[in-house]
């Protein structure tokens, strides 16, 4: 067995400074002083099997087995800044929170009603947090959403899920949007003079649009404006309009993405949004190139959310045999980050 970071085993005693490899009984334990200094370690390990590999052998590694040493951390290097791994009795509420902008229900695309308590019903389940979806009957439904506003926001750097999609037709929602809150010195909340033009911003890592076979990533802008007749108008478009909309969809050929986990991420700088599966990139855009992309500098908040019937998502086929009960699994939700960009995180209390 090898134990490699920071888990629950005995084994696994943490390193003041650099990586380190050694026995113990019968584990293999990897482990250093921060996620640089791990990395350096399975590459240690790496080599040595590559080593064996190359000259016809098994990796053979004795009973007495140690080796440690230092790596230099450099700029260029992401390091995990914050994460939720959703390993606790209970989900922390003073990170997970309702959203604010959220209506407490809404119309159904079948003609009832979509019910929305936000965080109210999100639980943990074998190290998941689970956000649940209900169909209440055959035209009413309940969708779960919760939300890092206020709590935790960041600029730049990885942003990492690793999630089970709901069954179809419930819609997988990973996302966004720009903080509408700037943090003083001390660390407390203070107003954003840009507060309205912040939160009008939407970054999609994840919308699968009632799919399990596919979904969308997306950078947005909201907007506020009035029709000819002076009633309000607003919505939200894609920054590069239809440029991209093949080239940012992803299918998924190789089963339901409701049969297992994936990891869903997306690679945050100032230049460059990167999104991957399963650490693949499939979709890049630059954010140089293209118009309209400044408030790609000012931290977010997360969210994640599975919809049920939500009428935004326009016309939906509601089998009879839909799942009465559902939700989306996130085995855990993480951020690296690296001292190459103006990166920013901030973490506070909900007040």
């Amino acid at each position: 067995e090898i134990l490699v970071g920071y888990t629950n085993r005995s084994q696994s005693i943490a390193a003041e400074k650099g990586w380190f490899i050694k026995m113990d009984g019968k584990k293999l334990v990897v482990n250093g002083a921060d996620d640089v200094q791990i990395a350096a370690a399975m590459k240690h390990l790496l080599t040595m099997a590559e080593t064996a590999v190359s000259k016809g052998e098994a990796l053979t590694i004795p009973a007495d087995y140690s080796a440690s040493g230092t790596a230099e951390k450099n700029s260029e290097d992401y390091y995990l800044a914050w994460a939720d791994e959703f390993n606790s009795k209970t989900v922390d509420r003073s990170i997970w929170k309702d959203y604010s902008r959220n209506t407490l229900q809404d119309s159904s695309c079948m003609g009832g009603t979509v019910y929305k308590p936000d965080a109210r019903d999100i639980y943990l389940k074998n190290g998941n947090l689970v956000v649940p979806a209900y169909r209440l009957s055959e035209v009413d439904f309940q969708s779960g959403q919760c939300t890092t506003e206020g709590t935790v926001a960041a600029r730049y750097g990885i942003i990492e899920f690793r999630v089970k999609f709901p069954e179809s037709p419930v819609t997988t929602a990973l996302w966004a949007v720009g903080a509408d809150y700037i943090l003083d010195e001390n660390g407390n909340k203070k107003d954003n003079p840009l507060s309205n033009y912040a939160s009008r911003s939407e970054l999609d890592i994840v919308e699968s649009f009632g799919s399990d076979t596919e979904f969308h990533a997306n950078v947005h802008r909201w907007f506020d404006n009035e029709n000819l007749d002076f009633s309000n108008l607003s919505g939200h478009t894609a920054l590069d309009g239809s440029k991209f909309a093949e080239l940012k969809k992803f299918k998924y050929t190789e089963g339901k993405l409701s049969d297992d986990y994936h990891i869903y991420s997306v690679r945050w700088t100032p230049y460059e949004m990167s999104f991957a599966f399963d650490g693949e990139v499939y979709f890049k855009y630059d954010l140089i190139e293209n118009n309209g992309t400044d408030f790609t500098r000012i931290p977010m908040n997360f969210l994640i959310g599975a919809s049920y019937a939500a009428p935004n998502y326009g016309p939906q086929v509601i089998e009879d045999d839909a799942p009465k009960s559902t939700g989306i699994y996130v085995d855990y939700f993480r951020i690296y980050q690296t001292d190459e960009y103006d990166s920013i995180l901030w973490l506070t209390p909900y007040k």
